[in-house]
C-alpha cells in the first residue's frame, strides 16, 4: 500500500472559532423558509430544519421558542417585505403588480402562504401566531 501524505491539522482562526448569533438565526430562518414552504407547517420538522441551517435544534427553541415561533418570525418578516406594497395611498393594479414581483422575487414565501391560505399554518390557538396571522390578514385587507 501507498503512504499517505499527512498535512498537520489546522486549527481554526479565532473569528471561525467565535460563535456568531446572529448569523445562526439568520441560517434557521432561511432553512426553516424553505422546510415551510416545502411542506407546510403540519410536515415541517424542526430538525430538518436544524440540519438544513447546520445548528443544534434546540437552538430553534432558545431563539424562537419553538417551531410555533419560527413561523411567527417569517410571518412578521413577509408582513414588512408587503407592508409598503399596500400602502393606503397606492391603487389597486400597482397593488397587484407589487404583490406580482414580491412573488416572483420571494418564490418560497409564495410557496408558504399557499399552504397558509389551504389551512397548513399552525393549528389555532396558538394566541400569538394567532395575532399575528390576523394582523396580517387585517392589513392585506386594509384597501
Amino acid at each position: 500500500m501507498g503512504t499517505r501524505e499527512r498535512r498537520p491539522r489546522r486549527a481554526p482562526a479565532d473569528a471561525e472559532r467565535r460563535r456568531d448569533p446572529e448569523r445562526t438565526r439568520e441560517r434557521i430562518i432561511a432553512a426553516a423558509l424553505d422546510e415551510f414552504a416545502e411542506r407546510g407547517y403540519s410536515g415541517a420538522r424542526v430538525s430538518r430544519i436544524a440540519s438544513k441551517a447546520g445548528a443544534n435544534a434546540q437552538l430553534i427553541s432558545y431563539y424562537f421558542d419553538g417551531k410555533a415561533g419560527l413561523y411567527r418570525e417569517l410571518l412578521g418578516r413577509w408582513h414588512r417585505v408587503t407592508e409598503p406594497i399596500v400602502a393606503p395611498d397606492r391603487e389597486m393594479a400597482d397593488i397587484a403588480v407589487g404583490f406580482v414581483r414580491a412573488g416572483g422575487q420571494y418564490r418560497s414565501w409564495s410557496r408558504l402562504l399557499v399552504w397558509e391560505a389551504l389551512g397548513g399554518g399552525p393549528p389555532p390557538g396558538d394566541g400569538a401566531v394567532d395575532a399575528e396571522r390576523a394582523d396580517f390578514l387585517r392589513t392585506q385587507a386594509a384597501d
